[in-house]
């Protein structure tokens, strides 16, 4: 099996048509509706303008961009998650960077390395592009939420050349290992019990998860920037969830300001 092969995920390929939506006086709204034929449902309302971009073709240029970036080694190495939220409305890919090449050290024992999502949707709510983040190692998924290094958004197909990707994601991960370095920092940075409670209030987040947190926090054995930080990307990725599974990644995604605001502290 080749590496393109490898690398897609069919589930996300399901073929689209368009309708334009008509009133019940036949009068044209100027939105379209986006079906998936196969299962013949409504999965995005845009305007006619939005420019619609297959799944298919979205996977297909992320697939064979990264595949080209990195050396051959570290391409094997790379595994994939697709998510498909509000029934297939949303596209999310996450590719893991498993290569040692780009796994950082954060403290003994403790590393982190970089993830790639790709997105795509059929209501306009999520422009076909890209952001950069990074999982920790230690932790049962392997899943860390938290600062986007690098983005792209690129609303227009025709401007998303293999050329402009290339030099965004060389940027991107110079900035991931900036921030790696800044995560080394973080170990050696107190925080109490009470400074987590402040922060989290500040955040104005809910009495649950809230409550989530802080426990996880008490569990942590050094009261660190760095043990705060993983304990809202633990709960955020382990204990945060949606009536339907698809739907999970963005309710994760909506927390992940939590994270991203810690960098504002220090």
């Amino acid at each position: 099996m080749d590496l393109l092969t490898k690398l897609t995920v069919d589930k996300a390929n399901f073929p689209i048509r368009e309708e334009p939506l008509i009133t019940n006086s036949n009068l044209e709204t100027g939105f379209k509706a986006v079906i998936n034929e196969n299962t013949n449902s409504v999965i995005g309302v845009a305007t006619h303008k939005y420019h619609t971009i297959p799944n298919a073709d979205v996977q297909k240029f992320f697939d064979e961009q990264i595949i080209s970036y990195f050396p051959k080694k570290v391409a094997e190495s790379i595994s994939v998650q697709v998510f498909l939220p509000h029934n297939g409305g949303k596209y999310i890919k996450k590719y893991q960077i498993n290569g040692e090449e780009y796994k950082v050290e954060i403290k003994e024992n403790d590393f982190v390395s970089p993830t790639i999502s790709t997105y795509n949707s059929y209501d306009s709510s999520l422009a076909m592009g890209f952001d950069i983040g990074a999982y920790r190692l230690v932790c049962s998924n392997g899943m860390m939420i938290g600062q986007n290094f690098g983005s792209k958004k690129m609303r227009h197909y025709v401007t998303c050349s293999p050329e402009v990707f290339q030099k965004d994601l060389a940027d991107a991960m110079i900035k991931y290992l900036e921030i790696t370095s800044k995560w080394k920092q973080w170990v050696n940075i107190p925080m109490t019990m009470s400074d987590a409670t402040k922060y989290l209030e500040k955040e104005i987040v809910s009495e649950k998860k809230s409550n989530e947190i802080i426990a996880q926090f008490e569990r942590e054995q050094e009261k660190t920037m760095w043990g705060f930080f993983n304990s809202i990307t633990w709960v955020i990725s382990h204990q945060t969830t949606a009536r339907n599974p698809e739907n999970t990644i963005l309710s994760q995604m909506n927390l992940g300001r939590l994270v991203n605001n810690l960098y504002k502290v220090a």
